[in-house]
């Protein structure tokens, strides 16, 4: 509720600071009308001072900077309320002071609330420099923290150069450690996620890769999904760690590039993109595992020449890509593409036929310059 309680109090002060601003003897009269009122004048304002500042503390309970600046102000609107119920005499003898003269003291209220209603528009789109998360694969083993914070977060992932490829899986959050056990053994047969776990991607090319992923409050493994000689996954001999995400994620998601959605079987969108570093979103809008490729065509190569070539990386270097993503999954992959010729695809096996995505026609062509 913390993105919506910043809207709404980013509204209401832009409403009411463009009124003071605009409107600076109306509001002379409306206090004087208050002040004529007496007590009840002084509750009037009470109440409304309490309705509003009620639910911003009630939504929005972050003791942390910059979210913070919202909190404490909605703090400060109930005890105005407060102020107002239990002196209300005193309030009335401040309200008393309004008079035409000092119009110009709403305009620079008005100026006051205009510069809090931009911090708290500010508070709810900006993008936070997402969380490290560092993890290391070894052979039989993966080395990360037991928990770490909610939020979207850098998944750094450092390899010994065995071909790992490390994916994060959320659990259901009553998941027990029989359940991750379980869940385990079905991965290691399971041509995709075995639900009700889901998939949430990792860096897919590269003994050293990032992605970034959004982690809320729950249980997680981190997984190898890649297959040994005997045909079972890493994640089986020991390359599998459960990590707890703890709190709550309140944080805009970080600002794409270039949007990469995936359905079945394709990569929709421009043919062409822009060269240089590059924030690439990628999207799973299908109802199954895709995961997000890149190689970079040789020069005189084509699509055609990687297609069937026994070797396909006599034509096309791999340079970066996304693990597996589950259906509505969303991971950012920050690369850097130099212009040239580029090939997404996908390897995962379709989970009816078995057949890899790329011989189902998920493979695109991407022109950067």
């Amino acid at each position: 509720m913390e993105p919506a309680t910043q809207v709404f109090a980013a509204v209401s002060l832009l409403v009411i600071g463009l009124s003071h601003l605009f409107q600076p003897k109306a509001w002379v009269q409306y206090f004087q009308d208050l002040v004529a009122q007496g007590t009840s004048g002084a509750f009037t304002e009470g109440f409304l001072c309490l309705s509003f500042g009620g639910i911003i503390v009630g939504f929005h309970n972050v003791w942390h900077w910059p979210g913070l600046l919202l909190t404490l102000f909605g703090w400060a609107q109930v005890l105005k309320g407060l102020g107002r119920f239990v002196a209300p005499q005193f309030a009335l003898r401040v309200m008393g002071r309004v008079s035409v003269e000092r119009a110009w003291f709403f305009q620079l209220g008005g100026v006051f609330a205009l510069g809090l209603s931009g911090s708290f528009w500010w508070l709810r789109f900006r993008s936070e420099p997402a969380a490290d998360l560092l993890v290391s694969v070894q052979a039989g083993s993966v080395s990360a923290p037991d928990s770490v914070a909610a939020g979207w977060t850098r998944l750094r992932v450092e390899e010994d150069g065995k071909g790992h490829i490390l994916v994060v899986f959320k659990l259901p959050e009553s998941a027990t450690g029989t359940d991750v056990a379980v869940f385990l053994a079905a991965l290691d047969t399971a041509r995709t996620t075995p639900p009700p776990a889901v998939a949430l991607g990792g860096p897919e090319i590269g003994d050293t890769g990032e992605v970034v992923i959004q982690l809320t409050a729950g249980r997680y493994v981190l997984g190898c999904v890649s297959r040994g000689g005997d045909g079972h996954r890493h994640a089986s001999s020991g390359e599998a760690k459960e990590i707890v995400v703890t709190g709550r994620d309140s944080a805009a998601p970080p600002r794409g590039t270039q949007e990469v959605p995936m359905v079945d079987y394709a990569y929709p969108g421009p043919e062409q993109w822009k060269a240089g570093s590059h924030l690439l979103r990628v999207e799973n809008r299908s109802r199954q595992d895709h995961q997000l490729r890149i190689a970079r065509l040789l020069a005189g190569s084509t699509l055609k020449d990687w297609m069937s070539a026994a070797n396909p990386r006599a034509h096309a270097i791999p340079v970066a890509g996304v693990a597996r993503l589950g259906p509505g999954a969303v991971a950012y992959l920050p690369v850097e593409l130099p212009g040239g010729e580029y090939v997404l695809h996908c390897l995962i096996p379709d989970a009816a036929s078995g057949r890899p995505h790329l011989m189902l026609g998920m493979v695109r062509a991407i022109h950067v310059e």
